[in-house]
């Protein structure tokens, strides 16, 4: 019995609103989850689903071990890696102009 096209997009979208939930509580972890939340990221990619990138601009998590724990190759490593080098200036940069620099 296969499923029916209303009901594999109705799995897809279930399948988007549970990858930010997840990646929440993945992101920044010190803990297998985070390795295991991108093994399943990375499969959804391999099965076509557009995942929507969470508020920091990306889909992966991130283990507080560093990169050695999160299971992220290099390239996906990088862009998490820009992503908080701008997040770092924004900061500054709002820090400075409160503190009238």
């Amino acid at each position: 019995m296969g499923l029916k096209q209303y009901q594999v997009e109705k799995l897809i979208e279930i399948v988007r609103d549970f990858h930010w939930m997840a990646r929440r509580y993945a992101d920044d972890r010190m803990s297998y989850v985070t390795s295991l939340f991108n093994e399943h990221v990375r499969a959804l990619q391999q099965m076509g689903i557009k995942l929507n990138p969470t508020g920091d601009e990306t889909i992966w998590a991130r283990d507080k071990m560093g990169s050695a724990y999160d299971g992220l190759p290099e390239d996906e490593q990088l862009s998490l890696n820009l992503k908080e080098d701008k997040d770092a200036k924004l900061i500054q940069s709002i820090q400075e102009k409160m503190m009238g620099w």
